[in-house]
């Protein structure tokens, strides 16, 4: 009873191939023992039952020859501006940075100008009238403590904006823009239901198209006390400019209102975000369509990150598979770092967005004041003979371009105030003139 249950069990799990294969054998071998009983040689039976036995497997293997014998599809996977299947960040490696340097230098050019603004003459800071009382002691200590609270605020955001543009331009260089074209070759057959899958390799995920900052923090100026009035807050001797209402702006945003419906993504991620696969499509012969929307992935780390491809169709026997490359070159760990705001604005490794307030309401817009680098920043000062020029005009424009290689920040023996640099040189006797 157990042997025939086991053989029953054996023979459900059989595929249907392998059942007929197996029943022919059986039958062709009692077959073989009942000539052999009635007195025929081995050699007639081998010529009595070898062609029947072929007849039988070829009968049996009719579906699968069928496959295997019908055309296909001849598919092609190909990334686009892609060179021999590798994909190279082109542009310029992000510059280092001293997150500490500039804030310290930004600090101290903030609390430098409390000491250049009480260095003004009294006719410049007060401007006090008759019915004005000019700012006491107290009045100014209350006011640089007020200052020095807010330069403490701006530290943190700055330290802050830092670390996010560091972060924004690394994820920029690292980032490829990925699309995949396929193709059915002239010729070939219909492909039917079609789907791309992606395996990433560590190091390797799923990234945004965002490739923007905003503006860094606006240092802050000291402002002395003004004079006060002398006369009562209710009483105003000089503005009777009338009051304006400002309408509620009942307005819709339609591209706010557009940014909330997501669109349907193409492209369906893992929960380990290793496997991304495309939609199914179907490919004519001859047509060459875009798997699926742009794909952008992030590879960390320099070197040469490998991503692996596989496609699936009904009309193919087996998978296709193969793999392109993603190169992310290293940068030259020589270069100095910058060690000022000035240096990064001047030389951006990505977009950097500031709100135009100066436009009128209904016209402000984000404006992309600061470019992507095109080249790299001088790593040396201006070498100059015009400084020691006896034409005044000659001198300032060569001392204005040794304060702009400065404001960069790549020499860390300039560090703090630019103020505290500066030369006073004395105004030569000009010539007398000629009559």
């Amino acid at each position: 009873m157990k042997v025939r249950q086991w053989a029953y069990q054996k023979w459900t799990q059989m595929s249907p191939l392998v059942r007929t294969g197996l029943a022919a054998c059986l039958l062709l071998g009692s077959m073989a023992l009942l000539l052999r009983a009635l007195g025929a040689s081995w050699v007639n039976i081998a010529f009595a039952v070898g062609p029947l036995t072929i007849g039988v497997l070829l009968v049996a293997a009719e579906p699968r020859l069928h496959w295997l014998t019908r055309p296909k599809p001849k598919l092609v996977l190909a990334v686009r501006n892609a060179e021999e299947g590798r994909l190279t960040s082109h542009g310029l490696p992000p510059w280092p940075l001293a997150i500490q340097r500039i804030v310290e230098n930004e600090v101290a050019e903030a609390l430098a100008t409390i000491r250049d603004r009480e260095a003004l003459p009294s006719w410049l800071s007060n401007t006090g009238m008759g019915l004005m009382s000019r700012p006491t002691p107290e009045d100014h200590e209350r006011a640089k403590e007020n200052f020095k609270s807010e330069v403490q605020e701006y530290e943190g955001h700055l330290r802050m904006w830092l670390s996010e543009y560091s972060e924004a331009a690394t994820a920029r260089w690292e980032t490829f823009a990925v699309s995949l074209n396929l193709s059915n070759s002239t010729g070939a057959v219909h492909a039917d239901a079609v789907e791309v899958v992606l395996d990433l390799p560590e190091g390797v995920r799923r990234a945004s198209a965002e490739s923007q900052i905003d503006g860094p923090p606006i240092r802050p100026t000291y402002r002395p006390p003004q004079p006060r009035s002398l006369m009562p807050s209710h009483i105003s001797a000089w503005d009777h400019s009338p009051t304006v209402i400002t309408p509620l702006d009942r307005g819709l945003d339609i591209k706010s209102i557009a940014g909330l419906r997501s669109p349907r993504p193409e492209w369906d991620e893992s929960d380990d975000g290793q496997r991304l696969t495309a939609s199914r499509v179907d490919l004519q012969p001859g047509r060459t369509v875009e798997v699926a929307e742009p794909l952008f992935l992030r590879a960390r780390g320099h070197g040469v990150h490998e991503v692996n491809w596989t496609i699936y169709s009904q009309s193919l026997d087996r998978p296709l598979q193969g793999t392109f490359e993603l190169v992310v070159p290293r940068g030259d760990s020589e270069r100095p770092p910058f060690g000022r705001v000035e240096g990064i604005l001047r030389f951006p490794d990505i977009p950097i967005v500031v709100d135009d307030d100066e436009a009128d309401d209904d016209e402000s817009t984000d404006i992309a004041v600061h470019p992507v680098r095109v080249s790299d920043p001088p790593l040396n000062p201006p070498c100059s003979d015009d400084d020691e020029s006896d034409d005044i005009a000659t001198a300032l424009r060569a001392a204005s371009q040794r304060w702009q290689w400065e404001a960069l920040g790549l020499d860390p023996t300039l560090d703090g105030p630019a103020s505290n640099r500066v030369e006073v040189r004395k105004a030569r006797p000009s010539a007398p003139a000629e009559d």
